[in-house]
């Protein structure tokens, strides 16, 4: 394990988590470093690469003082590896960025305004739009049939990602939340830290960014500048619609494969609480059916090509 820890109090922390990142690691690296805001730690852990993930950070850290670079004796998992990071973190504010995503230069600086002058708000995201080919694949053409327009106009809708404001009193801002969340990423929001550190969920299981979002909310409001300032990949295994494979990346139990959804059903009902898990149990009921579905969807295909 290695690291550079010449910052001691910067203002915001970054959490960079990667695992044989190096197809998209050096222009993430540059990405976060061209901030307008530069009072940051960039913590990078590695997940046991096997690649260059490892060398690529190394140069940079040679060039840049506020790079910290722990390495994993072995592979811990994803979703652990996101703790690690938080664990580490010494900054005010915090936030977790995927390797393969993009911010504008004004992220962290536009971010950082609305919650050192909103007490009220713990979290802070912009607008985000999304790239790659699978968003092309979405794109209207003036050749296309009727039903070809019909299909790409409900990929899109299905497969849409934004950001939602979340503010008013608990109860209603738990409704809201689950109206929107599942195409939420405020997740990779800035946090308040210590508010932050308060959600960790120390088992890993599928939906626990959406968990942290939602426990988010026990200590202030979501607010969505409405810049666009944030940019998501569109590739990675959680578009490969494969919900076995999508399961298995955070737990190997089997009930949690047959029924992909339970545990983030279990731990939201504990959070919330029996009242107001009720309220809003046509959420969860669409969701655990969502979740049988594409694993019936994903058993056929295996099926078919095998």
């Amino acid at each position: 394990m290695e690291s550079n820890k010449n910052l001691k109090h910067p203002k915001i922390s970054i959490g960079l988590p990667i695992y044989n990142g190096e197809k998209f690691l050096r222009k993430r690296i540059e990405n976060l470093l061209s901030q307008t805001f530069t009072d940051f730690e960039l913590i990078i852990s590695d997940n046991a690469s096997t690649d260059n993930s490892v060398k690529i950070c190394k140069e940079f850290m040679k060039k840049d003082s506020r790079i910290k670079l722990y390495e994993q004796d072995h592979n811990i998992g994803q979703f652990n590896n996101y703790n690690f990071l938080l664990k580490n973190t010494l900054g005010k504010y915090f936030l977790w960025v995927a390797v393969d995503d993009l911010l504008l230069p004004e992220f962290l600086e536009k971010n950082l305004h609305i919650l050192e002058t909103k007490k009220n708000v713990v979290t802070s995201i912009s607008k985000v739009k999304m790239f790659g080919d699978f968003t092309n694949s979405t794109k209207e053409d003036q050749n296309d049939s009727i039903v070809q327009k019909n299909m790409k106009k409900i990929k899109k809708y299905t497969s849409r990602m934004d950001c939602f404001p979340v503010t008013g009193k608990y109860d209603y801002k738990i409704s809201n939340f689950f109206k929107n969340c599942r195409h939420s990423q405020v997740f990779y929001g800035m946090h308040r830290t210590d508010a932050i550190k308060k959600c960790v969920v120390t088992e890993p299981f599928l939906g626990q960014d959406t968990f942290y979002a939602l426990s988010l909310l026990r200590y202030g409001d979501i607010y969505v500048i409405e810049d666009v300032l944030m940019e998501i990949f569109d590739g990675g295994d959680s578009r490969a619609g494969d919900m076995i494979k999508i399961s298995k990346m955070t737990s190997n139990k089997w009930y949690r494969v047959i029924s992909p959804w339970v545990s983030m059903t279990i731990n939201c009902k504990k959070q919330i609480g029996m009242k107001l898990f009720v309220k809003n149990i046509s959420f969860f009921i669409k969701l655990n059916l969502s979740g049988w579905i594409s694993l019936i969807i994903t058993i056929l295909r295996r099926l078919k090509q095998s």
